[in-house]
């Protein structure tokens, strides 16, 4: 080889390198740049959920509807607050960017929805699936809120611009459920607010009074027969389903149900009889009456 040619040849080979070595580290940069940004994104979600999940998992019910029905003390005269959704059933899922919250829809049909660990319009919220069916330019987010130590999730209603449409309350009142009915958290509350307790139910002919014990979950002692009671809820459908009604052993041969009525500490329990004509149900004659007792 010519002495002189290779310094020539050794440059060439020097800036043929060097361009490719600039070209091979620009791409890799723009990796390392995206890997680097998706890592962001997951750190980000990741730390969402660890902030979040023991905040709002949980089963959550309407304030509403848990104020109204200790009011009224009657689920058919408290049943029109329960509209849209009406309960929320969170259970963190472990995964980074989502997860599927369970819910009751008008308090009839299950529903569900994606919550997504992405910050909202402010730092206790997140970002939704829930669509707009009306505008679907808006958008709801769920988040919390806590005054006075108490907690309370809120689903927020958003136009495209950010303003605040409205927010709908929820109690939480379970840490988990029991079954799977998306419906269960109204359940418990009926139970919860409205039966369990002790109560002395009254006997025929001056016979001493008989201990029953109505617990939260649905179970009963001491009325003959009985193992479980079901508070009727859902009056979406009909007929014969125009009465608050208590049904004894559901979906089991023994099943019976009453109608009731609760006034003051006193539990009456009444026949509950189709009208074939008029397809509604009519009181009947009275069964059972039972005082609570104060713990």
């Amino acid at each position: 080889m010519n002495p002189h040619l290779f310094p020539i040849l050794f440059i060439c080979a020097f800036v043929l390198s060097a361009c490719g070595r600039r070209e091979g580290a620009s791409t890799t940069a723009d990796v390392v740049v995206t890997k680097a940004s998706d890592a962001s994104v997951m750190t980000g979600a990741d730390s969402l959920r660890r902030n979040f999940s023991p905040i709002i998992n949980g089963v959550w019910v309407l304030s509403d509807y848990i104020q109204d029905i200790e009011k009224t003390k009657s689920p058919i005269a408290s049943s029109h607050k329960l509209e849209n959704l009406t309960t929320l059933i969170i259970t963190d899922n472990l995964r980074s960017d989502s997860l599927e919250v369970g819910s009751s829809l008008n308090n009839h049909e299950g529903y569900s929805f994606m919550l997504y660990f992405k910050k909202g319009q402010s730092s206790t919220s997140l970002k939704t699936n829930i669509p707009d069916y009306k505008e679907r330019t808006n958008r709801y987010e769920l988040g919390y809120e806590t005054a006075a130590q108490d907690t309370a999730l809120y689903l927020y209603h958003y136009t495209a611009g950010n303003k605040l449409l409205g927010k709908t309350q929820f109690k939480k009142v379970s840490a988990k459920q029991t079954d799977n009915d998306a419906a269960w958290g109204i359940q418990h509350v009926v139970n919860q607010k409205l039966f369990s307790g002790s109560y002395m139910l009254k006997q025929e002919q001056g016979d001493a009074p008989v201990k029953v014990i109505m617990n939260d979950n649905g179970a009963i002692e001491g009325l003959s027969g009985a193992e479980t009671y079901y508070v009727l809820t859902d009056f979406v459908a009909g007929p014969f389903n125009d009465l608050d009604q208590i049904c004894f052993n559901l979906q089991a041969e023994q099943q019976v149900c009453y109608a009731y009525r609760i006034n003051g500490d006193t539990l009456s329990l009444f026949e509950a009889i189709e009208d074939t004509i008029k397809m509604k149900l009519v009181q009947g004659k009275l069964k059972y009456e039972m005082v609570k007792q104060t713990r």
